[in-house]
């Protein structure tokens, strides 16, 4: 026994002076994850597993393009030592955003303990440009143009108003450069506004980027919903777009002044002579708006004197108002000059009025000469004589032939108003009224040949009378009467 035990001790005193040689080279058993195509700022992640019958040592990693860039390369190379029999791996490697477009080889080498390498395991793989968009962070419509600050409808749209300026904050980034910020406007098909900024930065702040920029158009009707859209591209094209919906809600439309018919007629300059003592009167006009009315005010002073308010009104949003009811129902003279106003004084009389959201309509200027009462004119222009006309003498008689009829034409004209018309016919001394009319059946300028007068005047037969006077007697309502007399000599 003691024998066999010396034996083998011997033989393994002897084994142990015997060198062991390792033959047996390190495997890469597996490479997963490896993509033929990559892109700028990818990071290439591969997953190893390595194997060695005795001690692994080390493993290499190379990238290299295969045709070299004449400047600017990107290679790769990484050494790093291992431990043990089995090590699974995971590369990541970043790709830098300067390297070179092309064709580049990945090698991944490994070697034990013993000196000894594996198989190499060689691939190739495109890189391609820049595939990453732009980022935009935090869009923010920061102004509408309405209000202080933005505000929506029920439905999410932003409230703005035509030629108002949209205003945006927020932050646009990218992994590279952003080359281009663009912004559009449309209302479906049609575009209404496109403008863009052209920048080269890998960041970009909105606010003051488009200055004033994005605006309105002031055609677009209310309740029109637009959409803005923000888009930025980098260099490579990579894009990225925001989008916002306004609708156009909004009061920016002026009232409407319009007066039409005055006593008495303002003229296309909106000019009137208004005879001393009287009152001038609108008798046609509106105020309208699309929304409401607020404030009516009306000034009536001497030219060059401090504005004087005389009629002040809230119209409580009303879209029409009749101005002649509106005036005549606080007071019939609101408009008439002092009664000691000099004929030649001017007066002006400002009508303006605004709507509920302030809007001013154009105020309607109209000038009041003040003049003075002249007394009535009575014109004859033509005198016929049995149809044939007869030139009437300032000096010598006018003659007529017995049983012929006078016809005259003509009108009689006043600065305001007459208080009677009346025409004699007869001998002298013994002329017959034949037309007696009052003020209220008088419309100025008044003609002879109105149905309410008498134009036509017949000569009697009698041989006893051989003159005849035609008189015509008007009186206004401050002058002493005028008197016009025709004495006819009958042959």
């Amino acid at each position: 026994m003691k024998r066999t035990q010396y034996l083998l001790l011997c033989l393994a005193l002897i084994w142990s002076c015997i060198p062991i040689v390792d033959k047996i080279a390190p495997t890469i058993q597996d490479v997963n994850n490896l993509r033929l195509v990559y892109h700028i700022q990818d990071t290439i992640q591969i997953f190893l597993t390595y194997r060695d019958n005795s001690r692994l040592d080390s493993v290499t990693v190379s990238i290299n393009r295969q045709v070299p860039p004449a400047n600017n390369p990107w290679r790769y190379f990484s050494r790093r030592s291992i431990k043990g029999r089995r090590y699974e791996d995971t590369l990541k490697i970043p790709i830098p955003k300067d390297a070179p477009l092309g064709i580049y080889n990945l090698s991944v080498r490994l070697q034990d303990f013993s000196k000894l390498q594996s198989v190499p395991k060689d691939t190739i793989f495109e890189l391609l440009g820049d595939n990453r968009p732009p980022r935009i962070n935090n869009l923010l419509v920061i102004s509408t143009g309405v209000g202080v600050a933005p505000e929506r409808d029920i439905t999410g749209n932003f409230i703005t108003c035509r030629s108002s300026i949209i205003q945006l904050a927020g932050l646009i980034t990218d992994n590279i450069r952003i080359r281009e910020v663009r912004v559009s406007l449309n209302d479906g098909a049609a575009n209404l506004l496109n403008t863009a900024r052209v920048v080269n930065s890998d960041t970009v702040r909105l606010v003051g980027l488009f200055d004033r920029d994005i605006r309105i158009p002031s055609n677009i009707p209310d309740g029109r919903i637009l959409r803005l859209t923000v888009t930025a591209l980098d260099g490579e094209g990579n894009s990225a777009s925001q989008s916002f919906n306004f609708i156009i809600n909004c009061d920016d439309q002026a009232p409407s002044l319009n007066i039409t018919r005055t006593s008495p007629q303002i003229n296309a300059n909106r000019e009137v002579n208004l005879i001393e003592g009287s009152n001038f009167r609108i008798l046609e006009g509106t105020a309208t708006d699309n929304r409401g009315l607020g404030t009516l005010t009306v000034t009536f002073n001497e030219v060059n004197q401090p504005r004087r308010v005389v009629f002040e009104r809230n119209l409580n949003g009303a879209t029409n108002v009749n101005l002649a009811e509106l005036f005549a129902s606080a007071n019939p003279n609101l408009f008439q000059p002092p009664a000691n106003a000099p004929a030649g004084s001017i007066y002006e009389l400002i009508i303006s009025v605004r709507d509920i959201a302030g809007n001013l309509a154009t105020p309607i200027r109209i000038l009041i000469t003040v003049i003075r009462d002249e007394p009535p004119v009575i014109f004859i222009a033509n005198v016929y004589v049995d149809g044939k006309e007869l030139v009437l003498s300032p000096t010598s008689a006018n003659i007529v032939g017995r049983g012929q009829t006078v016809q005259i034409e003509g009108k009689i004209e006043d600065d305001s108003g007459l208080e009677y018309i009346q025409i004699l016919w007869g001998p002298p001394g013994q002329e017959a009224t034949i037309v007696n009319l009052k003020g209220e059946d008088i419309t100025l300028p008044f003609d002879f040949a109105n149905p309410n007068s008498v134009n036509r005047f017949r000569v009697p037969d009698s041989r006893v009378v051989d003159t005849h006077n035609l008189i015509i007697k008007v009186k206004d309502l401050k002058n002493p009467e005028v008197v016009r007399q025709i004495t006819f000599l009958i042959r």
